[in-house]
Formats: C-alpha cells, structure tokens, sequence
C-alpha cells in the first residue's frame, strides 16, 4: 500500500518527522513517497499536485502536517484513501 506523507507550508518534503514515520511506515509494508510542495505556496496548487500523482483507487493513505493536512483532506474527495492521518492540519485559515 501506498502512503503520502504532505508537508506543511516551510518545510520540506523529507524531513525529520517524514523520515521517522517513512521508517515505520517501511516497517509495517508501505511504500512511502514525500511530494515537493516548497515551490508551491497556493493550496490548490498543492492539492491538484497530489492529485495528479497519487492513482485513484489503489489502496492508499494519506498523511498531512500543516499545510499538507489541508491538502491531504481536500485530496480525499477523489482519492478515497483507506486511512487518513492529520498532525495539526491548517485548516479554517485564512488564504
């Protein structure tokens, strides 16, 4: 199963967090891939990213940080990933 771990609006896409839950993801059988956001500062831009590379309906779960919760859930309408795990998702913000 495929997992795709969206960072937040200043990080980056393999960062320490990303990486300690890549392990165990890895550890548990998953295939876990990191977009690159960091050039892409509008949401949308970043949903439409995920959607374009995750496939839809392969098994699969999304996680999002931040900005990148805010992605992962707005990418759930098409994606319809079996789990879905958000860390202080930016959500209700403004812009």
């Amino acid at each position: 199963m495929k997992l795709y771990f969206s960072h937040g609006k200043e990080s980056g896409p393999w960062g320490s967090k990303i990486q300690r839950l890549a392990d165990i993801a890895s550890a548990r059988g998953f295939m876990a891939d990191s977009p690159d956001y960091s050039a892409m500062m509008d949401p949308g831009d970043r949903v439409a990213h995920l959607l374009d590379l995750a496939p839809t309906g392969a098994p699969l779960v999304l996680v999002g940080s931040s900005m990148g919760g805010y992605v992962s859930a707005m990418a759930c309408e098409q994606l319809r990933p079996s789990a879905l795990l958000l860390m202080a998702p930016a959500l209700y913000m403004g812009g």
